[in-house]
């Protein structure tokens, strides 16, 4: 029996999740191995964070695979996700 979309059962995923730029202090964090996370298939970035401690009062950017997304994009199996503290040089 197949069940629609809506109903099927969704898979548990695997993304490691990589911090930088001053984040990479936070307590227990090993930043060679980076932090892995078990999420449901299709899960956004923003709900998979809140699995890890991130300052709430400042703003973050986050890449997954080397592309800039936003929180509300989608994880996908074996997805690295990179968060980082927004900054500028020149």
């Amino acid at each position: 029996m197949t069940f629609p979309l809506p109903f099927r059962k969704k898979n548990k995923i695997s993304v490691n999740i990589k911090l930088l730029a001053g984040l990479d202090k936070i307590a227990g964090y090993n930043p060679e191995t980076g932090i892995t996370l078990e999420v449901t298939e299709g899960d956004r970035l923003k709900k998979a964070l809140k699995q890890v401690e991130l300052p709430q009062d400042q703003p973050l950017s986050f890449l997954i695979n080397g592309n800039k997304v936003s929180a509300k994009e989608r994880l996908k199996d074996g997805d690295e996700v990179f968060c980082f503290l927004p900054f500028a040089g020149g």
